[in-house]
């Protein structure tokens, strides 16, 4: 009796256990198939091998032309022309250096258009230089709180500005171009300094090729300089080659302002005069 009752349970145990079998060969290929991927997926997310530049590269592929047209103010077709014309113009050559508003402003097909292009680079470079300037100030007030015996060391790789503290004798230079954001705010309050400095020159440089005698005075008529001040206490010249002599290729935001003290030159920080 014992043992034909076992005989149904050992069936029954065979049968648990091929069923078993086939759930752990099925499960084992599931996982096989699925596992492969993933871990592919997660390679191409974490590769130690990839420089910093592979990734950065990585990454800026991923941003839509939408995206980095957003960044720049611009359409997705104004951007898209951009890179047209950095591609297969002599602007990929002449202009590597602009942002792109500069460059469909200096290839614009009417002056409307290139108001328009003006109008949002003077914006972009608004923003910038308000953000620098206030980044300038609070850095000086925090190194001066924790060095108060110590002249600032300043990030830039020219030497750390100084204010405009003007002597008899000495030459304010300052750069702008024609479209420089603060150029004129920056001439006004130097203008100021020079005035009420005896025997004092302020010399504005114009950076940019192929500028025109028209449009450097257009823009001294639109920053109000009167004309009884223009070479007496006030001088307009083309600056382009003596700023790259000064600034030595070196990527130097606009407006740059200096002075002159027994024939040196000395960087000016631009929020001592704004």
């Amino acid at each position: 009796m014992n043992k034909q009752n076992d005989k149904p349970n050992e069936t029954h145990r065979e049968t648990v256990c091929n069923a078993l079998q086939l759930f752990s060969g099925f499960l084992f290929w599931f996982l096989s198939f699925t596992a492969v991927p993933a871990l592919a997926d997660a390679a191409q997310v974490v590769n130690p091998h990839q420089t910093q530049n592979q990734i950065v590269q990585s990454l800026e592929s991923q941003y839509s032309l939408k995206d980095r047209a957003k960044m720049w103010g611009l359409t997705t077709a104004d951007f898209k022309r951009y890179l047209w014309l950095m591609k297969n113009t002599p602007s990929g050559h002449w202009y590597k250096k602009l942002d792109p508003a500069e460059v469909l402003a200096l290839n614009a097909k009417d002056p409307d258009q290139m108001m328009r292009y003006a109008k949002v680079q003077a914006r972009n470079m608004h923003a910038r230089v308000t953000r620098e300037l206030a980044f300038d100030r609070i850095y000086s007030k925090a190194y001066k709180a924790l060095y108060p015996n110590e002249k600032p060391i300043m990030s830039k790789d020219l030497p750390a500005g100084q204010g405009a503290n003007l002597q008899s004798g000495d030459r304010l230079w300052l750069f702008v171009s024609v479209n420089t954001p603060l150029g004129s705010f920056a001439y006004q309050h130097l203008i100021k300094a020079v005035q009420a400095t005896p025997n004092t020159v302020l010399d504005i440089y114009f950076v940019g090729k192929n500028l025109s005698q028209k449009a450097i005075q257009q823009w001294a008529v639109s920053a109000g300089i009167p004309r009884d001040l223009v070479n007496k206490q006030v001088t307009l010249n083309y600056g382009e080659s003596r700023f790259e002599s000064l600034t030595k290729g070196k990527n130097v935001n606009l407006p740059f302002v200096g002075v002159i003290h027994n024939n040196h030159f000395q960087p000016i920080s631009l929020s001592s005069v704004l």
